[in-house]
This record gives structure tokens, sequence and C-alpha cells, in this order.
């Protein structure tokens, strides 16, 4: 157990807490000594009263017992017995003259009562005589505080005179003696109880040291020492008390902890060694949580991306505003899946698949973060779109394939007959392609058709311009939206530029250079049965132009055939 820990826990707790019981023992022993200052007189003087009743009672009756027997011993043997006991302080027999007939003092005896009160105590006796009866406290002449009690009782002597035929008994009080007694018993009192007070603080002191602070600085140890995913330190758990209690339910809540420990380092190895991208938001879309991953892959360091927006990673204005929709719809679905562009640091870009799933928090239930797990499909997409482009392009002159343009046919056909406007096709044909292949070897043939292909990229460059082969010495060209003069015009150009590539063709009939033949058809939807249609009819103007000699452009508009015109400018 650390310094830290016995200055911070065990010490305060083991002084304190005896402390606290000795002060709050020396508080209650105050409030006993305030209502003892304030009624101890009260009380002994109450206790007085009741004992002088008492006494002058039972001396009365036997007083004046022996005083009608005329038993002048026995009445001194009485006064005298009366007189041991240790609260009075004197007893004396007075007649109703005021002279003291019988005392515990032997040299009153036959003197006036007033040599034992003070003028103002005898005025009171004297109306006490009167009355019979009377108690009253005085003021002796040695200057203590006495207390004095009459009881009044007339007792009839054979012979004597009415008026001193009235005796009355005097019982004196020393109410000081009395009080010095009280507080001397109390003083006692007093020191018994702190004599108490202290054992009790000290075996208080002794129960917090060995029995409870002990286990409970063990306890704080266990709880500071505690590492997630090593040996988690235990407590003594045995025995029935409390404390026992606490170390079971201790030792079980720090296996759930290390439990749960080990899960989250289990969770937060695999959150950033994983290789896919992971991203917790808060219900604003702001970054919570990313993992390496995702740093590595954009370019960012984790401070540029945590408290940012996602919003702000993402690539195009229009992913922008679909995101952030999926996001708002997230409450509702509570997944989503698709692609979404990430954008890189260094501007560069990579597609990525990307579910979003809404997190639960348990019971935080209005509280929402939603966990983003992205995988990196660029290389993926490439290759696709590669495969793609090997579906649709033909593998030697890097033109749509045959099979391709024909869905483009569909489309566009379907589009100008919405739209209405016109659809051209050309149809073009290598002339005596088959005997240049024948002479030259078909290596010199394929790089015949590549250049002629080339030709034809270069000039119909526009993004509406479809330009395919068609089969083997064969190409097409889809053009929309043109009048046939433009056609024309185009497809004279083609004609002109592959002739000025002068490829020597010692095979031609027409020419000493590789040269094509060229069958147009320009028409609307409506005047087409359909795309079908249209491509039969611009074969038919191929044919006819091969069938007038080659090296010719042959136009059948509307179904009606135009004068040929040779592409050589003739």
């Amino acid at each position: 157990m650390n310094r830290e820990l016995k200055q911070r826990f065990f010490i305060p707790l083991r002084f304190l807490v005896p402390a606290g019981i000795l002060l709050i023992n020396l508080s209650v022993l105050g409030a006993q000594y305030y209502f003892y200052v304030n009624h101890v007189e009260k009380e002994a003087i109450s206790e007085l009263n009741t004992r002088a009743n008492l006494q002058g009672i039972q001396l009365v009756d036997t007083l004046g017992y022996l005083l009608r027997n005329e038993d002048a011993w026995g009445v001194r043997k009485v006064i005298s017995r009366a007189a041991g006991d240790p609260y009075l302080y004197r007893v004396l027999l007075i007649d109703g003259a005021g002279m003291i007939r019988f005392s515990s003092d032997y040299f009153l005896i036959n003197k006036p009562i007033s040599n034992v009160m003070t003028a103002p105590a005898l005025e009171d006796l004297r109306v006490m005589l009167a009355k019979r009866k009377g108690r009253a406290g005085m003021n002796s002449p040695d200057g203590h505080r006495r207390y004095y009690v009459f009881q009044i009782d007339p007792i009839v002597r054979p012979g004597e005179p009415s008026e001193l035929s009235q005796y009355g008994l005097y019982l004196e009080y020393d109410l000081a003696s009395h009080l010095e007694r009280t507080e001397s018993a109390y003083r006692r009192y007093i020191l018994f109880f702190v004599a108490a007070m202290f054992g009790i603080s000290v075996l208080s002191w002794f129960v917090l040291s060995y029995v409870l602070t002990r286990r409970i600085a063990r306890l704080v140890y266990a709880t500071r020492n505690y590492t997630p995913g090593q040996n988690i330190v235990q407590v003594d758990e045995s025995g029935r008390d409390e404390i026992s209690v606490l170390n079971r339910e201790f030792n079980r809540m720090m296996k759930q902890i290390d439990a749960y420990s080990r899960e989250l380092q289990l969770s937060a190895t695999v959150f950033e060694n994983t290789s896919e991208s992971i991203l917790v938001l808060d219900e604003t879309g702001m970054i919570l949580r990313a993992n390496s991953a995702f740093c590595e892959l954009t370019g960012f360091a984790h401070a540029e991306v945590l408290g940012r927006q996602f919003l702000n990673f993402l690539s195009a204005p229009n992913m922008l505003a679909s995101t952030l929709q999926t996001v708002r719809h997230l409450r509702r679905s509570g997944a989503w899946k698709g692609e979404i562009t990430f954008r890189h640091k260094d501007g560069s870009e990579s597609i990525q698949q990307t579910g979003i799933n809404q997190v639960d928090q348990g019971d935080l239930k209005k509280i929402r973060r939603y966990a983003i797990i992205a995988t990196n499909i660029t290389e993926l997409k490439q290759v696709q779109q590669s495969l793609q482009e090997l579906a649709i392009r033909d593998g030697l002159t890097d033109l749509y394939n045959r099979r391709h343009f024909e869905t483009i046919l569909a489309s566009e056909w379907q589009r100008a007959h919405r739209l209405n406007f016109s659809v051209a096709a050309v149809m073009i044909d290598i002339d005596f392609f088959k005997n240049y292949n024948d002479f030259y070897g078909h290596q010199k043939g394929d790089e015949c058709i590549q250049r002629i292909a080339a030709e034809l990229k270069s000039t119909f460059r526009r993004a509406t311009d479809y330009v395919a082969r068609y089969g083997g010495e064969e190409f097409i060209v889809l053009l929309t939206g043109d009048e046939l003069p433009a056609v024309i015009d185009q497809v004279e150009r083609l004609c002109a530029g592959i002739r000025q590539l002068r490829i020597t063709h010692a095979k031609s009939s027409v020419a000493e250079c590789v040269t094509i033949s060229a069958g147009i058809c320009i028409c609307h939807t409506v005047d087409c049965e359909d795309a079908e249609d249209l491509i039969h009819r611009a074969d038919q103007a191929l044919y006819a132009a091969k069938e007038a000699g080659r090296d010719r452009i042959r136009v059948c508009e509307s179904g009606i055939q135009a004068p040929d015109r040779s592409s050589s400018g003739e």
C-alpha cells in the first residue's frame, strides 16, 4: 500500500472518525453541564423541601408524644439523633414565646431564637408562628446561606399558660453543603463520562484502523492498481460482515469489468487494424472516431479528421447532397448501403463500398450514433470498367463492337422517336480488302484496319457520334440530329483522309492506295419501320456504291436513292 494512499485515505479516516465521536460526546456533556448549572440549585432546594416535609412530620409526631409525657430525656435523644442527619444543620424546639427549649446545640438552650435568626427572618418566624406552620430560607449570622423549615404543631402541657403551650420544630438545612456534595458527585460523573468516551474513541480508532479502514484501503488499492488485460487484484471476501459482502461484490464487479475491458481492447484492436475504413458519427454528421485505415486512405491525420463533418470528405456536390439525405433517412431505415466517392488530401479520389448503420446506445436512446464501414473498391471498379470496355470494344480497333452498337442504336432510336430528330447510319467497307489481306498478309491487314479505324475516330469525334466495327472490314457510324449535307460532308472528309494515309494497295482496281465505299441512310423514326430498317437501307446503299465501282458514296434518304458521289470527288 503506497504512501499516498495512506495519507489520503487511511490516516484521515482512522483519526477523524474517533475524533468526531469524541466531539459529539463532549457536546452532549456540555449540554448536560449547562442544564446542571441552571437547575442544580432548584433541584437541591426541591429535594430539601421534600426531605424537610418528611422529617418534620415524623419529628413533630414523636416530639409531641414525648412532650405530652414530659419525657425531657427522650426529647433530647430524638433531637440528637435527628441532628445526625448529614443534611440537617440544626434541630431546635421553640416555644410560643420564641425561646429555644431543646436544641442539638447545647449552648442555644433557653436562648431566644433571635440568637439564631436575623431580623427579617425573625419577623417571618413570628408570622409563621401565628399561622402555626411555614417554611422559609435565610442567611445565618455566620454568613452562610441556610435553609430552614418550621413545623408548628400545638402541644398542650398541663399547668402551663396557653400561650406557652405551643411549640415549634425548627429544622435548618445547609444548602451550601448540599450543593457541594451534589457538585462533587457530578464531577465524579463527569470524570467517569469523559473516561468512558475516551475509551470508546480509542476502541473506535482501533476498530476503524484494524477492522474497517485497512479493509477499505485494500479495496481502494485494488481499484487503483487494476490494469485492463492483466491479472486483477482480488481482496479477501471471507466472513459474513458487511465489508466481506462488499469485497465479494467488488471481486465480482472487477471480473466483469476485466471481461468488458478485454472485449473493449479486442474491439479497439480490430478497429485500428482492420483494412476497412471505419468512422463513428453523431447525429449531426460530425466524425467522433476514425481508424487508421481511413487516415491512411485519405492522407488526413487523426486531428484533421476528428470533429469535422463527414460530408467534407466526400467528392462531388451531388454526392454530398445524396449522402446527406441518406443520413437523414437513417432514423427511419436504420441502415444504408451504397457506393461513395471519398476525396483525398492530395486531391485524388477513391470509390468506397459503404455501409452506414445506426448504433444502439442502450439506455441512451436519445443519443444517436452512426457507424460507417467503407471498403476501397477503386481497383475493382477500374477492373470492372476495363472488363466493361473489353465487352463493348473491338479488340483490334478499340472501336465499339457490333453488339454494343446495336444497344446504342436501340437507345438512340427511342430517344429520336421521343424528341423527333433525324438519325443517320453510315455503312463503310474497305475496297478489295480480301485481296489486300491475301497479298500483304494478315498482319498488314490488321494494321490497315487499325489506321482506318483511327481515321474514323478522328473524323467522328462528337459525343453523339458512335463508330463501331461492324464486320471484318466493315464499319458503321451512327449520327443523330444532322441533316444530309452535313453527313455527306463528314463522310467525304473521311474518304479524303483515308486517301491521304496512302496505304499502298497493289491489288486494288480503283486506286493505288486503300479506299473505302460508303452507304448513307438518314431518316426520321416515322419514315422507317424500326432501327433495323435504317441499318438495312444503309447496307443497301453501301451495296449500291460497291456495285457502282467502289471508292464512292451512295445515299438512301427516306427510302429514295440519291445519285451516287465518288469519294475521290469526281
